[in-house]
């Protein structure tokens, strides 16, 4: 289990007018192991107060640097 503060976010509109919202920032390789790569969509649903549900819906996709570095490593173990 992790925990996270909810910060506030101050939100400016066009009328100068100040608007409060709530923040989560979510960052670490703890993402990456749980299955949340760069690149990959992501849907977040709301079924209740205080329950949030993030998905993956569409993974990352490699790049040619990604693919290189893979084939590399196989190399590297004679495969």
């Amino acid at each position: 289990m992790r925990k996270f503060k909810v910060m506030e976010l101050g939100l400016s509109s066009a009328r100068a007018n100040h608007h409060l919202a709530s923040e989560l920032r979510f960052r670490g390789q703890w993402l990456h192991r749980a299955g949340f790569h760069p690149g990959a969509t992501v849907s977040l649903t709301n079924p209740e107060a205080g329950v949030l549900q993030l998905r993956v819906i569409n993974a990352a996709q490699l790049t040619a640097k990604d693919f290189t570095t893979a084939i590399e490593s196989f190399a590297r173990i004679g495969l």
